[in-house]
């Protein structure tokens, strides 16, 4: 009776788990928040690598810029639902490279580098 009881657990604790992952997946405007972020840093760290051309006010208050930055990556990037995640994939020529992955109501980015390509 003791093994049927945690085998119980188990399953409910299984189940909980998968329904929790199915309902916080994140949506694709929470992946082009993300990307948007990591690719602002990107331009600002690029910005201040180089202070003579004076992009760096450009990049920080520039509400143009975001707009324009947030509208591109909404159609550059290609969402994947997958049920209990959520993939973001960037096509660059020749190629898609994935920019994020979401989980749990978090998205994780990363490929800084193929974003900046992309913006190129």
């Amino acid at each position: 009776m003791k093994i049927k009881k945690s085998r119980i657990v188990l399953w409910v604790a299984v189940v909980a788990l998968l329904a929790a992952l199915f309902f916080t997946r994140p949506t694709k405007s929470a992946h082009t928040d993300a990307v948007f972020a990591e690719t602002k840093a990107a331009l600002a760290d690029a910005a201040q690598a180089f202070p003579e051309f004076g992009l760096d006010k450009l990049v920080k208050d520039s509400d143009w810029l975001d707009r324009s930055i947030k509208a591109g990556l909404y159609f550059a990037l290609s969402y994947s639902d997958y049920g209990l995640l959520t993939v973001c994939r960037i096509d660059l020529p020749g190629e898609s490279k994935v920019v994020s992955v979401g989980v749990m109501g978090h998205v994780f980015t990363f490929n800084r580098d193929d974003l900046l390509k992309a913006i190129n």
